[in-house]
């Protein structure tokens, strides 16, 4: 199949759940023999890891809407990408990565949905949602993030508020005796401090470098669809103490270390000093694991039932 992304942004030049979980589809599409492409703005013709990505200008938008298959978008770019989807007569996918009212989706029945989570689908099934649709976990490949851990720091990846930027300072400034880091996000608002026990770094594509300074893994977040990190940082045995989110719950299941309210500074110091315990740590660590290597099995599962999707959209959009 020809397949075209049109969205707002692409790794590794944008470092953010939505994009990794759109690249790691398109990259095991293209070791499967698929021809992907992505229309991004702003963007110097490049290739990564076979996905060929170029400035979405109006004659690429033109020629490569003419030229695909099926077009996949998500979030910024939908409407544009509906837009010329509809213009070339092809179908088209969005990809729902949050529960969030989400008016292009609901006004534009002819989207087909990949729901990130089997929660997302039930929230939106029970909103209303009637479009032809598929469930596909975010796809985190366990070599691609496992690593060994000189178990230095309590690791915070995005720094926004909303992900636990004032939370992890809080944390640092409570626990003096441990080493913090935040890695800086890929969007939003970034919250630092200048504390003796704090480090941070500037975000990066190569998180195999980061997971491998990490001895806990924070996701004080006040909302979190799936929790991308969650799992990348299980690949590791990484343990992860995370706010109870549905979507953390559905990726961390009995691996996570979770507190009720994202905001409990109090919650989380106990739940990071329940990882002190030595046994503990390591029980946790082996069925974080074991967790990680078990979901390659899911990826392959769920990205063959997207390609039989896609030949479905494609054979019924021409009938």
């Amino acid at each position: 199949m020809k397949i075209l992304t049109h969205i707002h942004a692409y790794p590794p030049y944008h470092n953010a759940g939505a994009e990794w979980m759109q690249h790691a589809i398109l990259r095991w599409l293209v070791e499967k023999g698929h021809d992907c492409r992505v229309l991004v703005p702003d963007a110097t013709p490049y290739e990564f890891e076979g996905v060929n990505v170029y400035p979405d200008t109006l004659d690429n938008c033109r020629e490569l809407w003419q030229w695909c298959d099926i077009g996949f978008t998500h979030l910024n770019r939908a409407g544009k990408a509906w837009n010329w989807a509809a213009e070339t007569n092809k179908p088209i996918i969005y990809t729902l990565h949050n529960s969030f009212t989400n008016r292009l989706v609901e006004v534009k029945q002819s989207f087909a949905l990949v729901f990130n989570t089997e929660w997302i689908e039930k929230d939106s099934r029970e909103k209303g949602y009637k479009h032809y649709g598929i469930v596909l976990h975010p796809p985190v490949w366990f070599n691609d993030y496992n690593t060994k851990t000189n178990k230095k720091y309590i690791t915070l990846i995005n720094c926004r508020e909303r992900k636990g930027g004032k939370m992890l300072i809080e944390l640092a400034k409570a626990l003096p005796e441990y080493k913090f880091m935040g890695v800086m996000g890929g969007y939003g608002e970034q919250e630092k401090a200048d504390l003796p026990n704090l480090t941070y770094v500037a975000n990066t594509p190569t998180m195999k470098d980061i997971y491998s300074q990490s001895r806990i893994v924070l996701m004080p977040s006040f909302y979190e669809s799936y929790g991308r990190v969650a799992v990348e940082a299980m690949c590791s045995g990484i343990p992860v103490v995370a706010t109870e989110t549905p979507g953390l719950v559905e990726a961390l299941g009995d691996c996570g270390t979770f507190v009720a309210d994202y905001s409990d500074v109090k919650g989380f110091i106990n739940a990071i000093r329940s990882l002190d315990k030595k046994e503990h740590y390591e029980n946790i660590s082996k069925l974080s694991i074991e967790r990680a290597k078990s979901f390659d099995r899911r990826n392959v599962k769920e990205l063959s039932l997207l390609v039989d999707f896609m030949k479905r959209l494609i054979q019924k959009h021409h009938e």
